[in-house]
């Protein structure tokens, strides 16, 4: 049962979605700048900053259904990466210089990424080659971030580095000297960017946290971020459901409707079965990055989640297209596009094994 404050949320993503089709965007080649922007007139882009900093003071819970909607919507926003985890992280670091930023985050203009990835990270928040020294200036970095997606639309970046053998958190202005962006636009559309660190300069009053509370925000905006993926996931899944629905209808085989078949009808309600199951397991993970009394107990219920995530994305986007045919993987069909997010979504915050290994270990 919805909020009325998700209800309201959900209607206008609905409402700004119409305008921007998903055929449209196939078509057209839409950016995810375009959509972004869109959000940002809403009013969402400060969704969770305090009213003190002119946001709208929602909560979690509040805003993450909302990706349902944006999951149905196929849209590509960026707006996991910077009101999720970039904005959030800027409130949760209690730094002034932080805090400075949050009412251009909630115009839209300020625009922080959490740079966690690296190759050979597997999405492990803990692992960073990137270096930290200590200048007299403040502080250099030296290393590599890859395929961080929104990095070529930000304006800062949020940089977990390694500071005398403990994982610091930095704040980095993309502009920064020393800081070299090279944009990439991915498989589903998303735009990202490698990023290379070469001696950049950041100021001693941007260094975010350090230690234990750097590895525990860092963790937490990953939580959140997943959390809200399963919420996205469930739209997709059901947009490739309703599509393959009414494809089994209209196209006929021996004279009838193939959702006339025993075998297809069965493939449907395993489809069914498997999107209901990720959205209680959304809700789940949800509530557990909210309110959850103890880190251990968040981390478990989100790695849950996602083990459940990659399972069902995979059924229901192969039976997609095993009902559709080779229809499914032409360009012009949205059910092959849908998929493509779904594999992006399986592989962006950890893999189905990396949090089933996660919750195994947190269980023992």
């Amino acid at each position: 049962m919805q909020t009325e404050t998700q209800t309201m949320l959900s209607h206008s993503i609905s409402a700004m979605l119409d305008k921007h089709q998903p055929s449209d965007r196939l078509r057209e080649g839409l950016a995810a700048t375009n959509l972004w922007g869109a959000l940002v007139e809403l009013g969402l882009a400060g969704a969770e900053i305090p009213e003190a900093f002119g946001g709208l003071g929602l909560s979690f819970t509040d805003i993450a259904p909302m990706f349902e909607d944006l999951g149905r919507g196929l849209a590509t926003t960026c707006y996991l990466e910077f009101a999720v985890m970039g904005t959030w992280l800027l409130h949760a670091s209690d730094n002034l210089v932080a805090h400075g930023l949050l009412a251009g985050a909630a115009t839209g203009d300020t625009r922080a990424v959490l740079t966690f990835s690296e190759f050979g990270s597997a999405g492990d928040p803990a692992f960073a080659r990137t270096s930290a020294t200590a200048t007299a200036a403040g502080w250099s970095l030296n290393g590599a971030k890859s395929v961080v997606v929104g990095g070529s639309l930000a304006t800062h970046l949020l940089v977990p580095a390694m500071q005398d053998g403990k994982l610091a958190l930095f704040l980095v202005p993309a502009d920064a000297p020393g800081v070299t962006r090279h944009s990439l636009q991915l498989y589903d559309a998303s735009s990202a960017a490698d990023i290379t660190l070469d001696n950049a300069c950041v100021a001693a009053s941007h260094l975010l946290a350090r230690g234990e509370q750097a590895s525990a925000l860092i963790t937490l905006a990953l939580d959140r971020a997943r959390a809200a993926l399963c919420h996205e996931a469930v739209g997709l899944m059901a947009a490739v459901h309703d599509l393959t629905l009414d494809y089994v209808k209209s196209r006929k085989q021996f004279g009838q409707p193939i959702g006339a078949f025993q075998t297809m009808q069965h493939r449907l309600a395993t489809m069914f079965m498997d999107l209901e199951l990720c959205r209680s397991a959304a809700d789940v993970a949800t509530s557990a990055a909210q309110h959850s009394a103890t880190p251990q107990q968040r981390m478990q219920a989100v790695s849950a989640a996602m083990v459940t995530l990659c399972q069902c994305a995979r059924n229901i986007g192969q039976s997609a297209v095993q009902a559709h045919g080779g229809i499914a993987l032409t360009r012009e069909y949205q059910a092959g596009h849908y998929f493509k997010r779904l594999t992006m979504i399986e592989r962006y915050l950890g893999t189905g094994d990396d949090h089933l290994e996660r919750y195994i270990a947190l269980a023992s």
